[in-house]
């Protein structure tokens, strides 16, 4: 009977692993179409070139 029990509490405790992993996946496709369709690329490189395009009209001042 207790060896039962803990079978079944197993496999929801796979089952919910499994639906975790899904949801994750499915989120990070969902983040990488998005990158891709900017042209502007990452959050990243857009904010260093501001910082580098600040940099140019401070020195023209």
């Amino acid at each position: 009977m207790s060896s039962e029990k803990t079978n079944s509490m197993a496999i929801v405790f796979t089952e919910i692993l499994v639906a975790i992993h899904i949801v994750l996946v499915g989120v990070l496709l969902v983040y990488l179409c998005l990158q891709s369709r900017r042209k502007v690329g990452p959050l990243m490189l857009s904010t260093q070139e501001k910082l580098i395009a600040r940099k140019k009209t401070q020195k023209n001042d």
